[in-house]
């Protein structure tokens, strides 16, 4: 999974996340449906851990969000994988400690 240039998955600093630090709040700016994210946890190390938090698998068309809750006790660092209506996958990580919303964008 990696960022192509036509693409990115934008981290926008929101404040602390929500009360729990477990949600995290999908935004599609981009000109194409997210047809599929999945959220999982990070070790220490930076490793991904293949256990999914979160995933929805309804498409999220251009211009609306989608909440998804991790199910963490705790905020904590997280990576987002999302697959876009065409196939192309995209992937970004984020701290749910200091940002609650991932921005999807051409």
């Amino acid at each position: 999974m990696s960022l192509r240039a036509a693409l990115a998955l934008a981290l926008l600093a929101a404040g602390p996340a929500a009360a729990e630090g477990t949600l995290l709040v999908i935004e599609n700016r981009a000109t194409r449906a997210v047809d599929q994210i999945a959220i999982f946890p990070l070790a220490r190390d930076g490793r991904v851990i293949d256990d999914v938090l979160a995933a929805s698998h309804d498409p999220l068309p251009p211009g609306q969000s989608r909440s998804l809750d991790t199910g963490l006790l705790a905020c904590a660092p997280v990576q987002v994988w999302a697959r876009l209506s065409d196939g192309e996958e995209v992937a970004a990580r984020t701290d749910l400690c200091r940002n609650s919303r991932l921005i999807v964008q051409d």
